[in-house]
């Protein structure tokens, strides 16, 4: 007996049809597996891509902060060596800080130990802030480290404007700490420092070391949610002052949505930059894209097993079946070759 009459027997179609449902379901579980392995490892790329994208954002705008102190540090460097100031001449140094080009909004001062000796935003020779009327002076600081970078605060002599101030001192051949320079930098110059990055994230931001936020958001923004802060406050509590440290941080907004946290803490100001972006692991959306698959593909293959177990036998039921197969066949080279 042929192979073709053995198949296409009455006796012998029952089995055919259940080993060809079999068949079909088997191919069905292939295919389901292989789209779980490629979803899942689609997803693992994606997720590697987003934590690398929020934590190169949040030290782009580090570095970026970081440049701005240097070229401030070099500007003081290059007023402490004005001939004016080591003659003692006061006016002459204090036109030459008038004529110095500094970033809008930022001013320069001149302090000895006792309090401001020089201010860019008020005349020569007017009455000047003490050290001892601020909460904190740099004093100490600058004399032990030569240099210091404050946290945000409140300008007195320009109503409204939140300032850092990055003072240097003045070095006097060996003798002791006389005088130090400081530029005050407004938040406006911070912020346009980051929007020059022309960064993607939408949430992004940077704060002092107490966690201050050293310029206003955008209205909305999620670097301002304050949970958002409270994650960040909490990663930083205890941390070691001048010290770098790049991390992520997976967190809730107060509203409960996921985000992931973009940090970047500089080692030389201590300074914390950082990027919020809402979040949903891609895994999570790979699972439930997997499960939505697998329903399709069950559905259709109890349906085609269905089909196969009550198809009419027969020579014509042979052909109609074989040509189907071409086609199907046919179908799947022309979807393979694009």
């Amino acid at each position: 007996m042929s192979t073709a009459k053995f198949f296409n027997s009455g006796r012998d179609a029952p089995r055919f049809r259940i080993k060809m449902a079999l068949a079909f379901v088997a191919v069905v579980a292939v295919a389901c597996a292989v789209a779980a392995a490629l979803l899942l490892w689609r997803a693992a790329e994606e997720r590697v891509d987003l934590r690398q994208h929020a934590l190169s954002e949040a030290t782009a705008l580090s570095n970026a902060l970081d440049q701005e102190v240097a070229a401030m540090n070099y500007l003081l460097k290059g007023l402490s060596t004005s001939p004016a100031l080591r003659s003692g001449d006061l006016r002459g140094f204090y036109d030459q800080l008038v004529a110095t080009a500094i970033p809008e909004g930022s001013w320069l001062i001149l302090h000895d130990l006792e309090g401001q000796v020089l201010n860019t935003l008020r005349p020569f020779g007017a009455a000047l802030p003490r050290h001892s009327e601020f909460p904190s002076s740099p004093v100490e600081r600058v004399r032990e480290k030569g240099w210091s970078v404050s946290g945000r605060t409140a300008s007195r002599l320009k109503p409204g404007a939140l300032v850092v101030g990055l003072s240097l001192r003045v070095e006097s051949e060996g003798q002791p700490l006389k005088h130090f320079l400081t530029t005050i930098v407004s938040d406006v110059r911070l912020r346009q420092v980051m929007l020059e990055l022309r960064l993607r994230g939408a949430h992004t931001s940077a704060f002092d070391r107490d966690v201050q936020p050293l310029f206003s958001s955008s209205t909305g923004s999620l670097v301002s949610d304050r949970n958002v802060v409270d994650a960040v406050r909490a990663r930083l509590a205890g941390a070691q002052r001048e010290r770098a440290i790049e991390t992520l941080l997976d967190a809730a907004d107060e509203n409960g949505n996921p985000v992931l946290v973009g940090l970047r803490r500089s080692a030389s100001t201590d300074w914390t930059s950082v990027t919020v972006s809402e979040y949903r692991d891609p895994a999570a959306r790979a699972e439930s894209a997997y499960a939505n698959l697998r329903r399709f593909c069950l559905s259709v293959g109890d349906r085609r097993a269905c089909r196969l177990l009550h198809e009419p036998t027969g020579r014509g039921a042979a052909r109609r079946r074989e040509a189907g197969g071409r086609r199907f066949i046919r179908a799947i080279a022309c979807a393979a070759g694009g």
